[in-house]
């Protein structure tokens, strides 16, 4: 069976196009396209006509790719820029008539717990400690992890266009710090999200982004703070050149890592294991992949 993923981020819109065979998720495509529906929400929160048809004309060309690829079922999630938004309602409806495309607006805690099944769905994940993964997006930050038998799905209004925009970076840690409620002790931190795979992309200096590569790579935080201070200092400009960073993310990146040293000095954790399967990879396990999840649903 061949599925579609497509999600609306408040930076980008991503498509994943898979085969099930077996039970096994085979990669067919994966794409992103910089729509930032986000963009200028403001205080609010209206996603305005302009910005929104980025998304649209994006959402079309995914559509075109699928049928092209003879894809069976498509599936459409925004996260949250379109939860958030005054007038979600309206902005579903209008990508719904244009697109023909039933789309679900997930909530924070739903974009959790889908960013943990993804994150911590390879085998190789160790099993000596508590598994904690960080998803840090354009709009939101999730935190979840998994002990005593429970899945612990935190999620705040803090990510990397949101803080980009409002540059609130003194209140940073105060939002926060609201995720590191219910924490194991004995943890092994995961990140996913633009920030933290750029930040892998970009240390391993990638001429073009490889998957194989980011999976599994280790962030430690003195690595992560050089990195800050490095791309801080640069011109936008300058910084649109850097090996391993997609241009259009330019502009977010910096804010993007205050959020993530931000996490891991409440944490008090030294090091981030990189993953390249998040929510998207997570939906399909829950959706389509004929295993029951050891996880309780949300």
């Amino acid at each position: 069976m061949r599925v579609a993923i497509i999600d609306i981020g408040t930076n980008s819109t991503r498509l994943l196009v898979t085969d099930i065979i077996n039970n096994e998720i085979i990669p067919v495509l994966s794409t992103l396209e910089s729509t930032r529906i986000g963009e200028g929400i403001g205080k609010n929160l209206e996603i305005k006509t302009q910005v929104l048809q980025r998304t649209l004309d994006c959402l079309n060309n995914y559509k075109d790719k699928c049928l092209s690829l003879d894809v069976q079922e498509i599936r459409v999630i925004a996260t949250s820029a379109v939860r958030d938004a005054s007038n979600r309602d309206q902005v579903v409806q209008m990508i719904e008539d244009i697109t023909s495309l039933k789309v679900d607006v997930i909530s924070g805690e739903k974009e959790a717990y889908l960013s943990f099944i993804g994150a911590t769905s390879d085998e190789d994940i160790s099993n000596d400690k508590d598994n904690l993964v960080v998803d840090i997006g354009g709009g939101s930050t999730e935190l979840v992890s998994f002990s005593n038998n429970r899945l612990n799905c935190n999620s705040v209004k803090v990510g990397a266009v949101r803080l980009a925009e409002n540059r609130e970076i003194d209140n940073v840690n105060h939002v926060l710090k609201p995720l590191i409620m219910d924490i194991p002790k004995n943890f092994r931190l995961i990140g996913v999200g633009g920030t933290i795979t750029s930040l892998a992309a970009i240390q391993l200096g990638l001429e073009k982004y490889d998957p194989n590569l980011i999976q599994g790579f280790v962030l430690n935080l003195a690595v992560i703070e050089k990195l800050y201070y490095d791309l801080s200092k640069m011109e936008l400009e300058e910084r649109k050149n850097v090996k391993g960073l997609q241009p259009k993310r330019a502009d977010i990146i910096p804010f993007g890592i205050i959020i993530l040293k931000n996490i891991m000095d409440l944490l008090n954790a030294q090091e981030v294991s990189v993953s390249e399967k998040d929510l998207m990879h997570g939906l399909i396990m829950e959706e389509f992949i004929n295993k029951k999840s050891k996880y309780p649903s949300h």
